[in-house]
């Protein structure tokens, strides 16, 4: 049996709904603009394609991508390409319009950043699956990059 209803109450009841609906909403659409101004933010959309790069050029941010979690240094791919560090950190430099070693920093923040908000990681698990060699390291990259220290990042990410 149903008891009586104070329409009073029930409209009450439907209007703190709606408002935590809308607060839910509002909440996921700052999440998904606050996701897409870090990409921006620490690496360009544009930086990471690689059919308006040269071949060396596209080859070196692959390199990254595939290797990121690894140490890595220019000289590298210095036999893989057959081009001398100099050549290559120009020609980089030239079609991206970052270092080499700022672009790995840059992407590996990037994954940090995917992994973080896994919450499935301990942060000085995700600096060593990025490819930092120590935790102190990977939090002055990511302060440099997205203004906020990682264990910050992590907490606003809850």
């Amino acid at each position: 049996m149903l008891k009586p209803v104070d329409h009073n109450e029930l409209i009450e009841a439907i209007y703190r709904a709606i408002q935590q609906i809308d607060m839910k909403r509002s909440y996921q659409a700052q999440m998904s603009k606050k996701d897409s101004v870090i990409q921006n933010k620490v690496i360009d959309n544009e930086q990471l394609q690689v059919t308006n790069k040269s071949v060396v050029v596209a080859r070196m941010i692959e390199y990254i991508k595939e290797n990121y979690m690894n140490k890595i240094v220019m000289f590298d791919l210095v036999e893989e390409l057959e081009c001398s560090a100099t050549l290559l950190n120009n020609k980089f430099k030239n079609e991206t319009g970052t270092t080499f070693n700022d672009f790995l920093n840059r992407y590996r923040i990037l994954k940090a950043v995917e992994l973080i908000k896994e919450k499935k990681y301990p942060l000085y698990k995700i600096a060593e699956d990025t490819g930092f060699k120590n935790y102190k390291y990977f939090n002055i990259v990511f302060n440099k990059y997205i203004g906020c220290s990682a264990k910050d990042f992590e907490q606003a990410s809850l």
